[in-house]
């Protein structure tokens, strides 16, 4: 089975992290982005339990490497000789040696597993195995160019389905798309027989900003939906298990969420501020965060196990979900709360991890 060559995020594109400024004010974080919601139909029983994140991330990876690479037998990538010219790695896993990444602008200083251009919204966890006929959905946001080729995902998970996702008893059960639908675009259907139309893609500025304006002071909860994974050598403080951190107040929550956001506009976005800027833009936003108090915090870890298709096993994870509530004046940090209602926070969001949902005593919850 082979793929259209040409899927590219941008060529080039690592050479945008190294710290080439725009004139841009740093106020907001710019790139383009596009969420589609993808309805799938069960072929076979017993579909497996537990999350589907990883699962679909994996599938998706699988059916790219076996169309794309030509050295199926590298584990790694970067000692590929055309790891500067395949596409593989900018779709799915864009990663840069130790000494290029030395040389790129914070955030993603000394970072060679750099940010995904995409992150997969799984199914919610079943009670009970999936059978034929049943329906499920997940949503997949595009970031940055792959917004412009957001037919090839779709026509993975079509190879995907065909392949079968691993059920319990490791044999494979199939699916096929019936649906895919525009989310930007009132949940418009774009799946036209077997086909994809234009889907819409949107500067993530411009959709912070549709928010509506926050009153000061006011209160603030969050609540923390799939398991949010941060590793962090000088967390405050630790889940004793697994020594992952957990947010202990809202500077820390803004913290995390900064670095990842800004992440994403360094290597996918328009008018990157370079390292200077980035300084300025964090540290104001923390400056104002330190202002803020954290009313209530229930933070429990969520321990579970995913399927990894490189390793053909199952590895335990964990991240914490629940709520924290604050107090204090929201108005300089709406639009990077709306982004991260988006993109998530923390690690592994490319399969689902770290989203959550923002509400508050002007507004209901995000869905």
């Amino acid at each position: 089975m082979i793929l259209a060559r040409g899927m590219i995020l941008a060529r080039g594109v690592i050479l945008a992290c190294g710290g080439i400024s725009g004139s841009r004010h740093p106020d907001c974080p710019v790139f383009k982005y596009s969420q589609i919601e993808i309805e799938i139909e069960m072929l076979d029983d017993d579909a497996p339990l537990g999350d589907w994140g990883s699962r679909l991330r994996g599938g998706y990876g699988t059916v790219l490497k076996n169309g794309l690479c030509d050295h199926p037998d590298i584990n790694d990538c970067r000692e590929c000789p055309r790891f500067n010219e395949c596409d593989y790695p900018r779709l799915f896993e864009p990663r840069v040696t130790l000494e290029t990444s030395r040389r790129l602008d914070a955030p993603l200083k000394n970072v060679v597993d750099l940010p995904r251009a995409f992150v997969i919204d799984p199914p919610p966890i079943a009670t009970h195995p999936h059978g034929s006929g049943e329906r499920l959905t997940f949503g997949f946001t595009s970031l940055g160019p792959l917004c412009h080729q957001i037919g090839y995902p779709v026509v993975a998970f079509e190879r995907f389905g065909e392949m079968g996702i691993i059920g319990p008893a490791r044999e494979r059960v199939r699916f096929r798309i019936t649906d895919v639908r525009d989310l930007l675009a009132s949940g418009r259907s774009v799946y036209v027989e077997g086909g994809l139309a234009g889907v819409e893609t949107r500067d993530i500025a411009e959709a912070a900003r549709l928010v509506d304006a926050a009153p000061a002071p006011g209160e603030l909860r969050v609540e923390f939906i799939t398991p949010v994974r941060v590793e962090m050598q000088n967390a405050r403080l630790r889940d004793p298990a697994s020594g992952l951190a957990l947010f202990s107040d809202f500077h820390d929550f803004i913290y995390h969420l900064a670095m990842r956001v800004a992440g994403l506009w360094q290597l996918y976005g328009e008018g990157w501020v370079g390292q200077a800027g980035f300084y300025r833009w964090r540290e104001g936003l923390l400056k104002a965060g330190r202002q803020v108090t954290t009313s209530h915090r229930e933070l429990v870890m969520d321990r579970w196990k995913r399927h990894s298709n490189r390793h053909g096993m199952d590895v335990p994870m964990s991240g914490f979900v629940g709520s924290m509530k604050f107090e204090g004046d929201f108005g300089p940090f709406m639009e990077l709360l709306k982004i991260g209602e988006i993109v998530h926070v923390g690690q592994q969001s490319a399969f689902g991890l770290g989203r959550y949902a923002v509400a508050s005593r002007w507004g209901a919850a995000a869905q």
